[in-house]
C-alpha cells in the first residue's frame, strides 16, 4: 500500500513540475515573441517592426515609423515629408510631421555658414549643438527639432525638421529623433 501511495504522489509531482514547466515558457515565449534569439534584444525585435525603410534619390536613406507615411509633391521634389497616416483619412487635421528639405551647395559652404547666412532664418542666439549623422557632422538648433548637414560629397545640403517647427508634440520630436538617427548614406 506504501509503495503505490509514493508512486500516486510521485506522478502527481511531475504533472505540477511539467504544468509549472509550460507556464514558464508559455510566460518567456509570450515576453520574448515567437522565437527566441539569444544574442538579440527584445527591442531590437519589437523596433524592427515599428520602422519602414526609405531610400532617397539624394543618397542616404532612412527608417520611418510604420504609422507615419512618405509624402511627395511631384512638381516639387526637393523635399520629401513624413506624415502621420492619420493624415490620408483627415486632410481637414493639421499639418504635422518631419520636412526633409535637399538643395545644392554649389558654394561648399558648411551647414554653420549657412544657417548663419542670408538664406536661413535660424536664431543662432538660442545656441546650436553639433550630432554626427553617419560621419557627417550636423547642426542641430531648437533642442534636436532642426538640423542640418551635408552630404558626405558636399554636393548636398540637407535640413531635416518638425512641422510645425515651434512647439512640436513630445511623440512627433521622437518621430524625428529616430528618422535622423537612422542616416545612412549610400554614395
Amino acid at each position: 500500500m506504501l509503495g503505490l501511495k509514493s508512486s500516486k504522489n510521485s506522478k502527481q509531482m511531475k504533472k505540477i513540475i511539467y504544468i509549472f514547466t509550460v507556464v514558464i515558457f508559455s510566460v518567456v515565449f509570450f515576453l520574448f515573441g515567437f522565437s527566441f534569439h539569444p544574442n538579440v534584444e527584445y527591442k531590437t525585435i519589437l523596433e524592427k517592426d515599428k520602422f519602414l525603410p526609405y531610400a532617397s534619390e539624394f543618397g542616404f536613406t532612412f527608417n520611418y515609423p510604420n504609422d507615419m507615411f512618405i509624402f511627395r509633391n511631384p512638381e516639387d521634389t526637393s523635399f520629401i515629408a513624413v506624415v502621420p497616416s492619420s493624415f490620408k483619412a483627415n486632410k481637414d487635421e493639421p499639418a504635422t510631421g518631419v520636412v526633409i528639405s535637399v538643395s545644392s551647395n554649389t558654394e561648399k559652404i558648411t551647414p554653420l555658414e549657412w544657417l548663419k547666412g542670408p538664406n536661413s532664418s535660424a536664431d543662432l542666439s538660442k545656441g546650436y549643438g553639433i550630432v554626427n549623422i553617419d560621419g557627417q557632422e550636423a547642426i542641430s538648433l531648437e533642442k534636436g527639432t532642426w538640423i542640418v548637414f551635408d552630404t558626405p560629397n558636399n554636393k548636398l545640403q540637407v535640413s531635416i525638421a518638425t512641422l510645425p517647427g515651434e512647439n512640436p508634440s513630445q511623440s512627433l520630436q521622437e518621430e524625428m529623433s529616430s528618422i535622423v538617427k537612422s542616416i545612412i548614406f549610400t554614395e
